[in-house]
């Protein structure tokens, strides 16, 4: 069953750290907000469409986790890509799994993943579809797959959504709500970076009770990204802020 808790976010950071933090924030919006057409990329020798209004896989969070999932997608998996963008993890991810679903809630990331998985002629594979996280998803998978949002601040439209989380209110319902959607013996691979408050995000880890270990890392900028991979705490429970 979901796991509740209370999401009030304080900052694990000093007023400086966190100016810094918006500060970035605001290169990262411009540089995307003025991308008006659509263009291509390359990501580990995968040509990939990015349209207008879509998180481009330009950092080294996109870069890491595409290694990671290359080297943690066991034949015959059924995979889950959360907030996919430009589908890029879920095309890494079919080359070895049995069927991948790719959602995100921004309507022209999942045009755009579309394009690209046709792009990639992996239809026959890879599933996109409209969803806010777990919302439309009823399945359980081996293995999800997500790079959320790293930072808490309140997004001015769809397109920073990919990179902010206010109060990280979408990476609390992550948490409360994967465990319901793992297979037995599925893991969570998810990438997290020192450009948000990471220290809060490894609380969550052991708040939501997943056993985690990092798997990959890589630096870019002053920012390091990491790779965690998560598995279910054996020993389950509830707990409910009402109680």
């Amino acid at each position: 069953m979901t796991r509740h808790r209370d999401t009030h976010y304080t900052p694990f950071l000093h007023e400086a750290e966190i100016e810094k933090r918006r500060e970035w924030q605001e290169q990262i919006y411009q540089n995307l907000k003025d991308a008006r057409d659509e263009y291509k990329v390359q990501v580990l020798g995968k040509e990939l469409y990015v349209c207008p209004n879509v998180f481009a896989p330009l950092w080294g969070d996109s870069i890491v986790l595409a290694e990671t999932v290359l080297e943690e997608t066991k034949e015959g998996d059924y995979v889950l890509d959360l907030g996919t963008g430009t589908g890029i993890q879920a095309i890494f991810a079919a080359e070895k799994a049995g069927n991948v679903l790719a959602v995100d809630v921004n309507p022209a990331a999942v045009k755009c993943s579309k394009k690209n998985v046709k792009y990639h002629a992996m239809d026959n594979k890879i599933e996109v579809i409209e969803s806010d996280l777990f919302s439309s998803v009823d399945e359980k998978f081996d293995m999800i797959i997500y790079n959320p949002p790293f930072r808490w601040f309140k997004s001015r439209d769809m397109l920073e959504r990919a990179s902010l989380d206010e109060n990280y209110e979408s990476l609390n319902r992550f948490f409360s709500e994967a465990r319901e959607h793992l297979r037995e013996n599925g893991r969570i691979i998810i990438v997290f970076s020192t450009s948000g408050d990471i220290e809060y995000f490894e609380y969550l880890i052991k708040e939501y009770e997943f056993k985690s270990e990092v798997i990959g890392w890589r630096k870019q900028n002053m920012w390091e990204y990491k790779i965690y991979r998560l598995i279910k705490d054996p020993v389950e429970f509830i707990y409910d802020r009402e109680s």
